[in-house]
């Protein structure tokens, strides 16, 4: 190693300073400060913070001053602080003159894994002070170490926008899904509103005259699925369709890692699942839960529908499987399926609460148009956090080149 670099103990050159509970929070007062939170430090501009009444002993800590979090279950997380109260949960790590803040908080960041790995205790986890102090930085010159500081945040800058843009592009989908879920769009692609076009009663209100309401039953046969992972009532092994399966994805693909299982030939005769079928989510720990919708888009196969899942079979052809996903995920059929859901620790809906759904109709071209519309947002979104993923790859490339003196910065 140059006589310019060395690795230092954060020990010989680090002040630890851990933040005090506050007299009251939630507090709204002529002297309520800002009162940092995890959510609010990772989100950076789509979080609102917290304020709080300040204790006799409160530490507060600057913008871009480099925070650890010590207690809790991301107890080791590394975060970078903004003006504002410390936490009780929290402890500011402070280098010494040495040690540019932006350089800093990029050093530390790069033990975060294994500083969570790291914690300790039967209860809360926390971490521990003699690790911190035996982590070791690289201490280069200065003027590197801005340089290395402002490369790094030119990479969580462009992350951040980005973020930042999937947001926008997620409430602009949520927008949609409330105009073209109740009103959709005439021949001319344009949104109907009552000013322009001519709307009727129904039992979900006012929609579109060309619309119509049925239940459920009149266009699927709906499947209350018990297949769970059990392995010892053999006849045929085959992939199990799980709640998380279909809990996080709007879509079910052969891309899935679905769970190994076995099934009777009864069971895949009934709960095996095919292209076009749509499957929701019947039981949750939660009622706001239940209903969440998945459109399957390839024949996969051995794929069965498990337990705590309904499969929905199209009889009619005039209705479009995503289009018919999307109606279910609709404000008004979740809050019926909230009221109706039924238990105490665990919550679900019948057979029959499924099949009473009432679901809006389009004409079926516009269906397409609809799917084609969520589509176009859905992939827009997908861009965005591909780009992310690679944004993050390019950042832990940089960071063990730079952060290690694989790769040293100059002043070209």
């Amino acid at each position: 190693m140059s006589t310019t670099t060395q690795l230092q103990l954060l020990q010989n050159i680090v002040e630890l300073e851990k933040g005090k509970p506050p007299i009251e929070t939630p507090y709204i007062g002529p002297e309520a400060e800002r009162y940092l939170t995890p959510d609010f430090l990772r989100s950076r501009d789509t979080t609102e913070p917290n304020h709080a009444l300040h204790g006799p002993n409160a530490v507060r800590v600057l913008d871009g001053e480099t925070i650890i979090l010590w207690d809790g279950s991301n107890a080791g997380e590394v975060l970078r602080a903004r003006d504002g109260m410390l936490a009780s949960t929290m402890m500011r790590v402070n280098p010494n003159s040495e040690f540019d803040t932006g350089y800093f908080y990029y050093a530390l960041k790069f033990w975060e894994n294994y500083l969570k790995s790291q914690t300790a205790g039967s209860g809360i986890p926390h971490v521990d002070r003699e690790i911190v102090g035996s982590l070791s930085i690289l201490k280069i010159k200065k003027t590197e170490q801005v340089k290395i500081a402002e490369i790094l945040s030119t990479v969580d800058e462009a992350i951040n926008r980005t973020e930042l843009m999937i947001a926008k592009q997620q409430r602009i989908k949520t927008g949609l899904k409330l105009k073209l879920l109740t009103s959709g769009v005439d021949e001319d692609g344009y949104f109907r509103t009552e000013d322009t076009h001519e709307f009727k009663n129904s039992p979900l209100g006012r929609i579109p005259v060309e619309w119509k309401v049925c239940h459920l039953s009149e266009l699927a046969d709906v499947r209350v699925s018990n297949v769970d992972k059990k392995i010892d009532r053999v006849e045929k092994s085959i992939k199990l369709c799980n709640y998380m399966d279909v809990y996080p994805n709007e879509y079910v693909t052969a891309s899935i890692d679905f769970m190994a299982a076995t099934a009777s030939k009864s069971e895949i005769s009934r709960f095996g699942i095919q292209a076009g079928d749509v499957i929701i989510t019947k039981d949750s720990e939660t009622p706001d839960d239940i209903g969440v919708s998945s459109v399957v888009t390839e024949t996969i196969d051995s794929l069965v529908c498990g337990y705590h899942l309904a499969l929905i079979r199209l009889r009619n052809a005039d209705v479009d499987p995503t289009y018919l996903a999307k109606q279910i995920s609709s404000a008004p059929v979740s809050r019926y399926y909230t009221m109706n859901a039924n238990g105490s620790t665990r919550f679900g809906i019948s057979v029959g609460t499924i099949e009473d759904t009432w679901i809006l109709v389009a004409p079926n071209l516009e269906q397409i148009k609809i799917t084609e519309i969520f589509s176009t947002v859905d992939a827009m979104i997908e861009n965005s956090e591909s780009l992310i993923a690679k944004l993050q790859q390019v950042k832990t490339g940089l960071m063990q080149d730079l952060l290690t003196g694989r790769v040293r910065v100059t002043h070209l």
